[in-house]
Protein backbone atom coordinates (compact mmCIF):
# COMPACT_ATOMS: atom_id res chain seq x y z
CA UNK A 1 0.00 0.00 0.00
CA UNK A 2 1.25 3.45 -0.82
CA UNK A 3 0.91 7.37 0.33
CA UNK A 4 -0.10 9.61 -2.64
CA UNK A 5 0.53 13.17 -2.99
CA UNK A 6 -1.98 14.68 -6.35
CA UNK A 7 -0.71 17.73 -8.26
CA UNK A 8 -3.79 18.56 -11.03
CA UNK A 9 -3.23 20.48 -13.65
CA UNK A 10 0.47 20.87 -13.96
CA UNK A 11 1.43 21.85 -17.56
CA UNK A 12 3.38 19.79 -19.57
CA UNK A 13 6.94 20.61 -19.55
CA UNK A 14 10.46 19.94 -18.17
CA UNK A 15 10.51 19.92 -14.19
CA UNK A 16 12.61 19.47 -11.42
CA UNK A 17 11.40 17.60 -8.09
CA UNK A 18 12.90 18.38 -4.86
CA UNK A 19 11.79 16.44 -2.05
CA UNK A 20 13.20 16.83 1.78
CA UNK A 21 12.37 14.41 4.55
CA UNK A 22 13.85 14.02 8.30
CA UNK A 23 12.77 14.21 11.75
CA UNK A 24 14.46 15.84 14.37
CA UNK A 25 12.86 13.05 16.65
CA UNK A 26 13.44 10.14 15.78
CA UNK A 27 14.47 7.92 13.24
CA UNK A 28 13.06 7.89 9.91
CA UNK A 29 12.58 4.60 7.77
CA UNK A 30 13.82 4.14 3.64
CA UNK A 31 11.38 5.29 1.34
CA UNK A 32 10.40 4.84 -2.40
CA UNK A 33 8.93 7.59 -3.98
CA UNK A 34 7.50 7.01 -7.78
CA UNK A 35 6.45 10.53 -10.17
CA UNK A 36 3.61 8.76 -12.34
CA UNK A 37 2.01 10.59 -14.74
CA UNK A 38 -1.60 9.66 -15.19
CA UNK A 39 -4.18 10.45 -17.91
CA UNK A 40 -7.29 8.74 -19.97
CA UNK A 41 -6.12 5.55 -17.19
CA UNK A 42 -2.88 5.59 -18.49
CA UNK A 43 -0.40 5.82 -15.89
CA UNK A 44 3.58 6.69 -16.78
CA UNK A 45 6.38 6.46 -14.56
CA UNK A 46 8.32 9.54 -14.90
CA UNK A 47 11.10 9.07 -12.29
CA UNK A 48 11.77 7.68 -8.79
CA UNK A 49 13.89 8.81 -5.81
CA UNK A 50 15.10 6.19 -3.00
CA UNK A 51 16.01 7.44 0.47
CA UNK A 52 17.66 5.22 3.07
CA UNK A 53 16.50 4.96 6.53
CA UNK A 54 17.87 8.19 8.18
CA UNK A 55 18.72 9.55 12.20
CA UNK A 56 16.88 11.41 14.47
CA UNK A 57 17.65 14.74 13.50
CA UNK A 58 19.13 14.11 10.55
CA UNK A 59 17.99 15.12 6.57
CA UNK A 60 18.36 14.60 3.05
CA UNK A 61 16.91 16.32 -0.01
CA UNK A 62 16.99 14.44 -3.54
CA UNK A 63 15.99 15.62 -6.56
CA UNK A 64 14.85 14.42 -10.02
CA UNK A 65 13.98 15.90 -13.61
CA UNK A 66 10.93 14.64 -14.88
CA UNK A 67 9.36 15.30 -18.32
CA UNK A 68 5.71 15.29 -18.57
CA UNK A 69 4.69 15.05 -21.86
CA UNK A 70 1.22 14.32 -21.69
CA UNK A 71 -1.18 17.58 -21.35
CA UNK A 72 -2.26 20.09 -18.74
CA UNK A 73 -5.20 18.15 -17.99
CA UNK A 74 -3.24 15.60 -16.18
CA UNK A 75 -2.49 14.16 -12.56
CA UNK A 76 1.31 14.21 -11.47
CA UNK A 77 1.18 11.57 -8.63
CA UNK A 78 3.83 11.16 -6.20
CA UNK A 79 3.67 7.87 -4.57
CA UNK A 80 5.52 6.59 -1.37
CA UNK A 81 6.23 3.69 0.13
CA UNK A 82 8.26 2.23 2.79
CA UNK A 83 11.48 0.28 1.36
CA UNK A 84 14.92 -0.25 3.75
CA UNK A 85 16.97 -2.78 4.88
CA UNK A 86 14.88 -5.59 6.39
CA UNK A 87 11.23 -3.54 5.93
CA UNK A 88 8.93 -4.67 3.61
CA UNK A 89 7.50 -2.52 0.95
CA UNK A 90 4.02 -1.33 2.16
CA UNK A 91 2.33 2.08 4.23
CA UNK A 92 5.03 4.18 4.84
CA UNK A 93 5.41 4.95 8.74
CA UNK A 94 7.94 6.44 9.97
CA UNK A 95 9.04 8.99 7.43
CA UNK A 96 8.58 12.43 7.23
CA UNK A 97 8.06 14.63 4.10
CA UNK A 98 9.18 18.29 5.06
CA UNK A 99 9.26 20.42 1.95
CA UNK A 100 8.24 19.22 -1.91
CA UNK A 101 9.17 21.43 -4.26
CA UNK A 102 8.87 21.58 -8.37
CA UNK A 103 10.47 23.95 -9.85
CA UNK A 104 10.48 24.44 -14.23
CA UNK A 105 13.23 23.61 -15.82
CA UNK A 106 16.49 21.18 -14.60
CA UNK A 107 17.72 22.58 -11.56
CA UNK A 108 20.32 24.83 -11.40
CA UNK A 109 19.62 26.29 -15.17
CA UNK A 110 18.07 29.86 -15.77
CA UNK A 111 15.36 29.75 -18.40
CA UNK A 112 14.64 33.16 -20.29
Amino acid sequence: QTQNFIIRNLPSGTYTITVTSGNYDEKCNGTNITINAISNQSISTLGTLHFGSSLAGEFNSKSVTIHKTTGNNTDLILMFSKRGPGESAGLAKGWVVNAITIERGIKGMKLS
